[in-house]
């Protein structure tokens, strides 16, 4: 309350995402999701990739514990898409295993559309 009595929005953001972990643990995943969405909002505002990359993350991990596999994809798609190509290689590559983890996790035996005969 403070942090947003003080117009301070980057502080508001990093407690959004703490609140929201916090209800997350307790499995309170709707209240989660409502304020992971409100940092978001204020990142965007604020064009902070970074936060947005966390709270994106964040989402698509909350998504997948709910087993809403659609929604935990687009958020981690959404994450990928604030990292920078040449600086974020490593975090890239972790959130495409994280992917590859969500498909495998939803289908079974997930197989690249690609690759099929």
């Amino acid at each position: 309350a403070l942090a947003e009595y003080k117009n301070l929005k980057s502080e508001t953001t990093v407690l959004y995402n703490n609140i929201a972990a916090t209800y997350a643990e307790q499995h309170q995943y709707a209240k989660a999701d409502s304020i992971y969405t409100k940092a978001i909002r204020i990142n965007e505002e604020l064009k902070d990739k970074e936060k947005l990359f966390v709270n994106y993350n964040n989402l698509s991990v909350l998504a997948s514990k709910q087993n809403d596999h659609n929604k935990a994809l687009e958020y981690a798609f959404l994450a990928i898409h604030q990292l920078k190509a040449r600086k974020d290689s490593s975090m890239i590559m972790l959130m495409l295993r994280n992917i590859s983890g969500i498909f495998i996790k939803e289908n079974g035996n997930w197989h690249c559309n690609i690759c099929r005969k």
